[in-house]
């Protein structure tokens, strides 16, 4: 019973957020069509889940859910008002709220959800040592903190519930930097035991936070401890270090025996079975540090464009990335932490919003299709720039005075013919015969 009430439990915040993917196609895309047949349903079903399972408590004057679990723990599945079932349940009723505007629906449906949104139960938090606060991952039965205070040491899990606000509600970002969740988040982020990885959003969240240095951290960590095999596919488990023939006669095998059951054919489970590697090769992993480095470099969630808002020290990259509105945009960043100007190619015509990468200098916005002209912006709170564009045109920002004009980077390859190596990783294979 507590295994199906554990998987069915995640099955519905997974299924919000498969719904917020629909979402996020449609900002991306702006396809209006996609969102009508496709995206509203989808978010919709997921929202009305929610309003049927949710209920009322006169006293507090709010909902609640019960029973249910923070994400992975199958071991406390009678809980109630886990965060990550709150933080989904708001961003997926936005979504269905913005996405039935846009298509002039579902009114009376539109007031329900926003009620719903505005009665949701309160975030705990929780002051851990040598932590700081932090969101904690849901209440007990009798409406005490899970878990309890004195558990210290298991503030966590291993999706990180407890930074669901950022990702992947996203409900929060850079745009809250210093408010009392931002900083919670954060402190997750910074002290995530370094044995969590396969399945933790923590470098993305990082990421969102601006924390490059973190970022950067959290993907090394986790790419000396799941990427084991020579065509770049990860693991989602941290662990096999458990099922090494040295791991008590190290100091830390965590790391330093990590590998040997690939290559070593004595390794053999605890019962005796060999300790073949099997389990789900590159899912979760691969795909959050992938998303991890678009976030590093490009952000739009917050219904603004951001170029390098999580960069590590030290870094010179240049991408070219869609972003939300149904832009793509291009961008570089110099050694010495100069950025020539921004790209923009508009695809819909919308009204495009960028922070201004440098701070509150005057910018020139450039429409370069056809005869090259300078175009006229709008000045918004925190150092915003707004601008209209037209369909299939591209833009240039760039600091007043340079007309519109500077040195392009061109990037080039070099065929791989010896294996990469990074740390305990590598790409490739050398040769064997």
């Amino acid at each position: 019973t507590s295994d199906i009430s554990s998987a069915a439990s995640d099955v519905y915040k997974r299924q919000s957020q498969i719904a917020g993917f629909f979402w996020e196609y449609y900002q991306f895309t702006m396809d209006k069509e996609f969102l009508e047949k496709m995206g509203y349903p989808f978010l919709k079903k997921a929202a009305e889940f929610y309003v049927q399972t949710l209920q009322w408590d006169e006293k507090k004057n709010e909902f609640f859910i019960f029973p249910s679990q923070p994400y992975e723990s199958p071991r406390s599945h009678d809980l109630k008002n886990p965060i990550s079932d709150r933080n989904m349940i708001a961003s997926t009723m936005r979504a269905c709220i913005e996405s039935a505007q846009i298509l002039k629906v579902d009114k009376k449906k539109i007031r329900e959800w926003q009620h719903i949104i505005d009665h949701l139960w309160a975030i705990p938090f929780r002051t851990e040592p040598g932590v700081g606060e932090v969101m904690q991952l849901a209440y007990n039965p009798d409406g005490s903190i899970y878990p309890a205070v004195e558990d210290y040491g298991k503030w966590t899990n291993h999706f990180s519930a407890n930074t669901s606000l950022v990702f992947p509600a996203n409900i929060i970002g850079l745009d809250q930097k210093g408010s009392r969740e931002f900083i919670a988040a954060e402190n997750v982020v910074k002290n995530h035991s370094p044995d969590m990885n396969a399945i933790s959003p923590d470098p993305i969240v990082a990421a969102r936070l601006g924390l490059g240095d973190v970022v950067l951290e959290r993907m090394t960590n986790g790419i000396r401890r799941l990427q084991h095999f020579p065509q770049g596919l990860f693991y989602n488990i941290d662990h096999w270090y458990n099922l090494s023939l040295y791991m008590d006669s190290v100091n830390q095998p965590d790391i330093t025996t990590q590998r040997d059951y690939i290559y070593d054919q004595r390794a053999h489970y605890p019962k005796g079975h060999p300790a073949k590697p099997f389990i789900q090769c590159g899912l979760e992993p691969l795909s959050i540090f992938s998303a991890s480095v678009n976030e590093m470099l490009l952000q739009s969630n917050e219904g603004k464009i951001r170029i390098f808002p999580a960069v590590p020290k030290g870094w010179t990259p240049a991408f070219k990335l869609r972003a939300r509105g149904a832009f793509k945009v291009t961008s570089e960043l110099k050694a010495d932490g100069s950025i020539p100007g921004i790209f923009i190619e508009s695809l819909k015509g919308n009204e495009c919003k960028v922070v201004n990468p440098w701070g509150q200098d005057k910018v020139s916005v450039w429409k370069l299709n056809g005869k090259k002209k300078q175009i006229t912006y709008k000045s918004l709170k925190n150092d915003v720039i707004a601008f209209s564009t037209e369909s299939n045109a591209t833009y240039l920002i760039t600091q007043r005075g340079r007309k519109g004009q500077f040195d392009v980077s061109v990037y080039v390859g070099t065929q791989n013919h010896a294996p990469k190596h990074f740390l305990e990783a590598i790409l490739g294979k050398s040769r064997n015969f």
